[in-house]
């Protein structure tokens, strides 16, 4: 979080941001974080609650969301790692096409 200043600079936690000069426009960044519940061994489950939560925080206001870490499963089990998927795959496309549709930046 930033403290304007009079003079023009912007403090980060105490500590100056230089690169922050006078003539930058500061805009308001909203974020939001989802959680929920998430079932360590039903990823299809996981996702299905995806699209409720971005249009919901996007409604909100929301520009930027955060999603639960363990969306995609969770687990040091080999089961864990027969639900991966390359990059580009069904998760990805679907957090792609949610923040297109909604007009803003999943995570």
């Amino acid at each position: 979080m930033y403290t304007p200043r009079s003079d023009s600079t912007m403090s980060w936690r105490g500590s100056e941001c230089p690169s922050v000069r006078s003539g930058w426009r500061v805009e308001t960044l909203t974020v939001a974080a989802c959680q929920t519940d998430m079932n360590w061994k039903d990823k299809e489950a996981n996702l299905a609650q995806i699209p409720g939560l971005v249009a919901m925080a996007a409604q909100q206001g929301a520009q930027v969301i955060l999603l639960p870490e363990a969306v995609g499963g969770y687990s040091y089990s080999r089961e864990f790692w027969r639900g991966a998927e390359r990059s580009g795959g069904p998760t990805t496309q679907l957090l792609c096409d949610l923040a297109r549709e909604h007009r803003v930046h999943v995570g």
